[in-house]
């Protein structure tokens, strides 16, 4: 049988993410804790479940626990790979402040084209591997950008 790709929208994708870091946290996750984790109410992470548990990325049965799929597990490693290394350029290189580097690092990842997307992470991990120090170095090198710059 053919491996069925699954093109995550942004939504979903957000879910994913969210998820994937709630059940590295904990071990599973919960509805409750996914509806704070996005800031809605639980029918519309009951909705978003219903959608991931169809596309093989989820496992969750009503009033269960939510635990990711295997495939669920690599896409959203994925996803978090690419939102902190782009959170990392964002806030290491140009010098955005944290919160505001996490927010745009999540809207950039849902926008740009997927190869320049993985391009970037690239360089970032690349960056972080080769200098002396990796992402120590990025935040001290003092050639990161300042406001007014």
């Amino acid at each position: 049988m053919a491996k069925r790709t699954v093109t995550l929208s942004e939504s979903r994708g957000d879910y994913l993410e969210c998820i994937y870091h709630l059940v590295r946290k904990r071990g599973v996750a919960r509805v409750k804790e996914i509806a704070a984790c996005m800031g809605v109410r639980a029918p519309s992470v009951t909705g978003a479940l219903r959608a991931l548990t169809a596309d093989g990325l989820v496992s969750h049965d009503p009033y269960q626990f939510v635990t990711l799929t295997p495939a669920g597990r690599a896409a959203a490693r994925d996803l978090a790979r690419r939102h902190g290394a782009l959170a990392d350029f964002l806030k290491d290189v140009l010098g955005v402040e944290s919160a505001t580097a996490e927010r745009n690092a999540c809207h950039i990842e849902h926008a740009i084209e997927p190869e320049v997307l993985e391009r970037l992470v690239r360089f970032v991990e690349r960056v972080e591997r080769c200098a002396t120090g990796g992402r120590s170095q990025l935040r001290n090198a003092g050639c990161k950008l300042r406001a007014g710059d």
